[in-house]
This record gives C-alpha cells, sequence and structure tokens, in this order.
C-alpha cells in the first residue's frame, strides 16, 4: 500500500465534507453554555478556607466530608446539572490547595 496515496485521498474526501459553523451548532453551544453556567455556580459557592481563611478563586478547593459521588471540577466539565453540584457542594467544605492537600496527608496515616 502507498500510504502517500492514502493520505491523499483521505484529505480529498474530508476536503469535499461540509463544514457547520461552530455557532450553528446548537450542542456544542449548549455544552459550552453548560460549563460556563457551572463554572460560575461553582465559584459563587466558594468561600474562604475552612482552616487558615485563606481565598482566592485559584487556589480553593472543595474537600468532601461525606460520600463522594463525582469530583466537583469533573461534573461540572461533564455540563451535569446546577442540582447536582449543590447537592455534591453540600457535602464538602471549602479548603485552599494547600490545607486540602494537608488534610488528606494526615488522613493518609
Amino acid at each position: 500500500i502507498d500510504w502517500s496515496q492514502v493520505r491523499i485521498l483521505a484529505g480529498e474526501l474530508v476536503g469535499s465534507l461540509p463544514t457547520i459553523p461552530i455557532s450553528m451548532n446548537n450542542k456544542n453551544e449548549t455544552a459550552q453554555q453548560r460549563r460556563v453556567r457551572n463554572r460560575e455556580y461553582i465559584q459563587s459557592r466558594m468561600t474562604p478556607c475552612e482552616d487558615c481563611g485563606f481565598f482566592h478563586l485559584a487556589a480553593m478547593d472543595f474537600h468532601h466530608t461525606g460520600v463522594k459521588r463525582k469530583g466537583i471540577s469533573e461534573a461540572a466539565r461533564c455540563g451535569y446539572s446546577i442540582k447536582f453540584l449543590k447537592e455534591e457542594i453540600d457535602n464538602c467544605v471549602c479548603l485552599c490547595s494547600n490545607c486540602h492537600r494537608i488534610r488528606h496527608f494526615s488522613s493518609a496515616g
């Protein structure tokens, strides 16, 4: 098989397919809107660190105190509902990244 010919043919096939502008693709636009909505909701629920009082949006983590069904950032990125995020955050405390690591280090034994 001459792979250079396969690449040329594949390029011609791809080049002949119709393209849809992102702004017209409602599915992607909706997913993007959900991610933005979720990020804004999560940021609105962040509070100063429960252990040391420090606060900066870039350094805050949610530490699960109960059963962890899903990580907060993963759920937000995947477009989970605000109701799900609220329930998950209600089972968390807000910690700065340093205190969060210290808690996990301390609980590891």
